[in-house]
């Protein structure tokens, strides 16, 4: 049998309703970058400020990949993996399906004018010229060569241009500044990799040097990791928590139904909570009240898990949907602001309303799948842990899309 350490442990690195919550964060993406229609909005003005606050969807996706990727190094390191081991699966699972999208977001201003091109019988070839998003089409080697790398992240701003991230890859994708400061992270977790014992120790002098960063409101458009780091912390800190036993689950017990509820209303109002916040807040204030809800989740997992597989369809089917939407959760973030302008054109020759956002918001999640199997699942490596007899395999989460 597994010792209590070790099975703690286990619990730690078994969190597979992370999923879910990279579905709700890259779909909450999704919904503050799209334009509904004024249907919609009159119909559904309650969500409205629901919508305006999905930009929140980031530091959800900072905060999990902390926890996630702290699983991940203690399973390597426990499987005796190497630094570079490590580094090579973190490369495989961002760049590839990062570089496929790129082709995508290329292609796509060629295939919507052939597809308007059927209507008008007119072809126009797509122009940089007063469409910012249309940039690339102006790059020269070394521009596609720091995009191809992330290390756009690093370039300097034009004169007058906003002071953010996003603005560096606006003219292709401005999702992307997302990756370069995760593959950052993805060093600093291979450096703590490398540190063995001392891993804890290392990553508190990274934390401790991030916070004055953060605070003073320094670096934030000069590419570095650092003003970010405290997002990703909070997640770091909670995997910590969990695996030395302070939990949700060893604290109340699982075996009583009144705490299930309370941990499901501190969830949910939780969120509720941690959303109102953070947009009166900013990213990190909601950050650390999304890794206490975070904390409550893991209580459920076990729930989740069984559910997941249990006889009940109305609970499975609905669950294995916002599964498979976490699954592809990348590929929904890399993909949703560019592929939904194809959805919306082939939507709007026979809808309208309320029932086109519908139809655009469904069609583009179908296409973004369809880039999942195709340039993101190959990549993806499941690393399940050896178990003893009778002792369920704990799955570590790899990454924050994993």
């Amino acid at each position: 049998m597994l010792n209590s350490r070790s099975r703690i442990a286990n619990t730690a690195a078994r969190f597979q309703s992370l999923d879910v919550l990279r579905g709700v964060a890259a779909l909450w993406v999704f919904t503050f970058h799209y334009g509904f229609s004024d249907q919609f909005r009159q119909a559904f003005g309650w969500l409205t400020p629901v919508f305006r606050a999905g930009h929140l969807g980031v530091p959800m996706f900072f905060v999990i990949s902390g926890y996630c990727l702290m699983a991940s190094v203690r399973v390597a390191r426990r499987d005796g993996d190497s630094v570079l081991s490590f580094l090579r699966r973190r490369s495989l699972r961002i760049y590839p399906p990062y570089w496929c999208s790129l082709a995508v977001v290329a292609a796509l201003p060629f295939v919507i004018e052939a597809v308007s091109s059927l209507k008008t019988g007119t072809y126009f070839p797509p122009s940089s010229e007063g469409n910012i998003n249309y940039g690339f089409l102006d790059y020269g080697p070394l521009e596609w060569l720091r995009i191809a790398t992330l290390t756009q992240v690093f370039a300097p701003l034009a004169a007058g241009a906003p002071q953010s991230l996003q603005f560096k890859f606006t003219t292709i994708n401005a999702v992307y500044w997302t990756l370069a400061i995760e593959f950052q992270f993805y060093l600093v977790m291979a450096v703590a990799l490398a540190a063995k014992s001392r891993a804890v120790r290392w990553l508190a002098v990274v934390t401790l040097v991030s916070i004055p960063i953060w605070y003073v409101g320094t670096w934030h458009v000069v590419g570095i990791f650092l003003p970010y780091w405290p997002m990703f912390a909070v997640g770091i800190f909670l995997y910590l928590l969990v695996e030395h036993g302070f939990s949700y689950q060893s604290l109340i017990g699982t075996n009583h139904r009144s705490a299930a509820i309370l941990a499901v209303l501190a969830l949910v109002g939780g969120f509720l909570v941690a959303t109102v916040y953070g947009w009166h807040g900013g990213d990190t204030s909601f950050a650390v009240m999304f890794g206490v809800v975070l904390w409550f989740a893991h209580a459920l997992d076990d729930t989740y898990r069984s559910q997941l597989h249990g006889p009940h369809a109305a609970i499975r089917i609905p669950l294995g949907l916002s599964r498979q939407l976490g699954l592809m959760s990348y590929s929904l973030y890399l993909l949703h602001g560019r592929l939904q302008f194809l959805a919306a054109q082939l939507c709007r020759q026979v809808l309208s309303g309320i029932i086109m956002d519908i139809a655009v918001i469904g069609l583009t999640c179908v296409m973004c799948y369809v880039f999942y199997r195709l340039c993101e699942r190959p990549f993806v490596r499941s690393r399940v842990s050896p178990a003893p007899t009778n002792t369920p395999a704990p799955v570590a989460a790899t990454s924050v899309w994993a």
